[in-house]
């Protein structure tokens, strides 16, 4: 039902419900190689983007439309489900942040994949993203 809601756009304020949409995925995902994706931290989101471009730039090679536009699908679906974070009162302030700077991260990947990794690169190193991860620390 969770689903079902939150694909309707939804906004889900409870986090039990958002736990078990989560377990849900999770369990779906576990035969799958889609299954290495995590976006619960930064280092995880910044491993899984690098997966999802190696895959962006092998389907783009094998020139299967099919797979590239459900890998689209999936980005968008992750970046929708991590915004829900971004706002929920029931997540600590410092997962919100790190919520919103993945929002951010999944946009720009969305819009030009091939420049994402060198943009990620420059991201890291500006003072918006350092004074983030020093909140982020505490």
């Amino acid at each position: 039902m969770a689903r079902t809601l939150a694909e309707a756009g939804a906004v889900l304020r409870h986090p039990e419900i958002l736990e078990l949409d989560r377990e849900w995925r999770e369990d779906l995902l576990l035969a799958h190689p889609l299954a290495e994706l995590s976006f619960v931290s930064l280092e995880e989101a910044a491993a899984s983007l690098e997966l999802l471009e190696s895959w962006r730039r092998e389907y783009a090679e094998q020139g299967s439309q099919t797979k590239l536009a459900s890998l689209r699908k999936l980005a968008l679906k992750i970046k929708n489900e991590t915004l829900l974070i971004t706002t929920s009162k029931h997540v600590h302030s410092r997962r919100r942040q790190e919520a919103g700077e993945i929002v951010l991260w999944l946009t720009i990947w969305l819009q030009q994949p091939t420049i994402f990794n060198e943009w990620l690169t420059l991201r890291r190193r500006s003072p918006e993203f350092l004074q983030l991860l020093d909140k982020t620390k505490d």
